[in-house]
């Protein structure tokens, strides 16, 4: 998986949720996956999925998630987000996995 902005608060252990846009690629609990910092570049660790979950809205996410996205508050995190996503992407459907360091 890709962590281009957040693999540093993986490693260090400050982040273990993401949130992604819903695509062709399903990540599946159970499974380990490389964090890499960016596409075709070297793995700096793995992670297990522990558990994917569907929201339709980030409206719907319950208010402590986004410490487990690494970040200091909502809005750094909403931020980010938008700037990877595009600005419509917090009024879009996303999925949250939940991992731990494999």
């Amino acid at each position: 998986m890709i962590f281009q902005h957040t693999y540093g608060a993986i490693l260090e252990g400050r982040k273990t949720r993401t949130t992604r846009r819903p695509g062709k690629v399903i990540y599946k609990p159970g499974h380990t996956y490389s964090v890499q910092p960016g596409r075709a570049k070297k793995s700096l660790g793995r992670i297990r999925i522990l558990s994917r979950e569907e929201f339709c809205s980030f409206d719907a996410m319950p208010a402590d998630y986004f410490a487990g996205e690494g970040f200091e508050s909502a809005e750094e995190f909403r931020a980010t987000y938008a700037r990877i996503n595009g600005p419509d992407a917090l009024k879009l459907p996303c999925i949250h996995y939940e991992f731990e360091i494999a």
